[in-house]
């Protein structure tokens, strides 16, 4: 005994074995207790609502004295929560899923969200004792987005010293485990674009160009009461699929997703920083912009609380105008500035820090360049034109079962048509394709649906918009395929 004060009778906790437990220091024997509500004040002819809730657990033979003892605990927790929530169900609540956007590169995705129009209803979205705290990136294993077999593969959640969300277990096979990890924050801060380029389910290993991946983002919100079950709600995620690629025949990238773009002081002189990254390289311009200061409150002001600022490209065309600047030490929840494929990073003003702004102070910078659409580029790249996998050993991994067998051709142009000859000259099938696609998949199968045999096969590409051709070899061995009825 502690000789403490305590409100119950076997006051301690009989799952972990600590403090006063019946049967522990005292041999266990038949307990009562007797419990009381109120006291209530009440006139002539007034009436008093008693709400009362009774739990039970442990109802059937898998579960031990223990376990159930926990459940009661557990039980009674959501039975508080229902009630101080006025008998609202809060997982009922459903938060918005953020639209993705997503751009194929070589053995690359870029995705982002942050043109999506709910965005704002996403962030400031605050529901019961619930609020937002971040993004989650998902792989699937394949075209049916089963959530079960997912792999979390990122979480850009807000920097305010809340990562790891732990909730009590509600399986109980393991009661040497209370907690389970429910959601793994970094505490690394908001962003709402990323880059892709490795396979979670492979090993880490990188992406491959033609083979078709799955994804999904979801936005979630914590329970700022953090001892209650439930610590978490979390969005449907927003799902899609990508096949990285070649950059199209006659497209060049000078960037790289998160290149750092180099900016100038041109006028004025304070101590303010500007971070200018690449978010999406197909966006890229090479032109140089100008970002200008003004603050027509009071131009002989030299704070910074009446600040907007303005961005110019070379042309003059404006493409910002008149955004003020973010005044806190915390812009987690800040929308960066993009423009043409760069994200400006809100600034980080420190209000103990004296910037020294001054109206019409002006900063430059210049963004990577793009080739879009170059005739002489496109018939340069015809050289990695290729057909994978080559050779071809009866399957590949893309492939659904025995009846969907393919192999593909990659980095063509726009308009091409496509012959297939087996090594005695006879013409085994016949492909065309006009679309922005820069990949065509060939069944393996002749011109009247029946598989091909094994054997080397010529691929010979006509481009009459290029007004190029090319040959490439492949190689099939081909499986025996039995039928799966008869």
């Amino acid at each position: 005994m502690t000789n403490k004060i305590v409100k119950f009778t076997h006051a301690g906790d009989p799952v972990s074995g600590s403090g006063w437990v019946d049967g522990i220091l005292r041999a266990p024997g038949d307990r009562k207790c007797a419990m009381n509500s109120g006291p209530f004040t009440m006139a002539v002819g007034d009436t008093q609502e008693v709400i009362f809730v009774e739990i039970a657990a442990g109802g059937d033979e898998n579960t031990d004295r223990l376990e159930a003892v926990k459940l009661l605990k557990l039980y009674n927790n959501l039975a508080q929560e229902f009630y101080d929530y006025y008998f609202v169900y809060y997982p009922n609540y459903k938060l918005i899923s953020p639209v993705t956007e997503k751009t194929e590169l070589d053995r690359e995705v870029i995705i982002s969200w942050y043109n999506d129009s709910k965005l704002e209803s996403i962030e400031n979205n605050s529901q019961l004792s619930f609020n937002f705290q971040g993004y989650t990136v998902y792989q699937y294993l394949d075209k049916y987005y089963n959530q079960s077999e997912a792999i979390e593969i990122e979480t850009y959640d807000l920097n305010d010293g809340i990562a790891k969300i732990i909730s009590e277990r509600t399986d109980f096979s393991d009661i040497s485990k209370i907690y389970d990890l429910v959601k793994f924050g970094r505490d690394s801060g908001l962003q709402r674009h990323t880059s892709i380029a490795k396979d979670y389910f492979n090993g880490n290993l990188p992406l491959n160009n033609g083979s078709e991946y799955y994804f999904g983002v979801s936005a979630y919100s914590i329970n700022q009461n953090l001892l209650f079950h439930l610590p978490i709600i979390e969005s449907e995620p927003y799902v899609f699929s990508f096949i990285p690629q070649n950059p199209k025949p006659g497209y060049f990238y000078e960037g790289n997703y998160s290149d750092q773009i180099k900016v100038t002081q041109t006028k004025g002189s304070s101590n303010l920083k500007i971070n200018i990254k690449v978010d999406n390289p197909t966006k890229l311009t090479g032109k140089t912009y100008k970002m200008l200061f003004s603050n027509d409150t009071n131009p002989q002001d030299i704070n910074y609380n009446n600040f907007k600022i303005t961005i110019n490209d070379e042309d003059g065309n404006t493409l910002i105008k008149d955004k003020n600047i973010i005044i806190q030490n915390n812009v987690e929840s800040a929308n960066p500035m993009v423009v043409d494929g760069m994200e400006i990073k809100p600034f980080k003003l420190d209000t103990l820090i004296f910037y020294k702004l001054s109206h019409g102070e002006e900063f430059i910078f210049t963004s990577r360049g793009v080739i879009l659409n170059d005739l002489n580029l496109a018939k340069e790249q015809i050289r990695t034109i290729y057909i994978f996998p080559n050779p071809y050993y009866g399957c590949q991994d893309n492939e659904l079962n025995q009846y969907n067998k393919f192999v593909t051709i990659n980095h063509l142009p726009k308009k091409v048509k496509i012959r297939i000859f087996n090594l005695g000259g006879q013409l085994v099938n016949t492909l065309e394709k006009n679309d922005d696609s820069q990949l065509i998949s060939w069944d393996v199968t002749n011109g009247q649906n029946f598989c091909v045999t094994s054997g080397i096969y010529i691929i010979y590409i006509e481009m009459p918009e290029l007004q190029k051709t090319k040959v490439l070899k492949l190689s099939v061995i081909m499986e025996s395929i039995v039928p799966d009825y008869f």
